[in-house]
């Protein structure tokens, strides 16, 4: 729904509440009526205006659920890169622990427990060096 199909939607709804708030009684068939009649005029307002009518409106190429869907989607991957690049930092500072402490000269044990990273990784991490 474009701009201009919403505000009439609006205006019918508000005109329509408002006549309906004016009357003592209240049945569903009057509601409907006031419903009806009100809507007719709206319609009427926008062919004397030269307005396009709101079945003749272009639809929207994408629906909005399919919009908050890739919204949604893009957030989530951006979420995704976000904790990715978090990881990728925290991987790179344990590295760079490993390799000073490698050249300080210190045991695996010390590494490992400083760093949380298995003997085998410290051991094939000293051979790459």
């Amino acid at each position: 729904m474009n701009s201009a199909e919403l505000g009439s939607n609006v205006f019918r709804i508000t005109e329509t509440e408002e006549l309906l708030n004016m009357q003592e009684e209240i049945s569903e068939e009057k509601a409907n009526e006031t419903h009806f009649r009100v809507g007719k005029v709206v319609r009427k307002a926008i062919k004397e205006l030269g307005g396009i009518m709101p079945e003749d409106q272009e639809t929207p190429k994408k629906s909005l659920k399919i919009i908050e869907k890739e919204r949604d989607i893009t957030s989530l991957n951006d979420i995704n890169f976000e904790e990715k690049l978090i990881e990728d930092k925290v991987k790179e500072k344990e590295l760079e622990i490993t390799i000073k402490m490698l050249k300080d000269k210190l045991d695996i044990e010390m590494i490992s427990k400083y760093t949380g990273l298995s003997k085998e990784e410290i051991k094939k991490i000293r051979k790459e060096k």
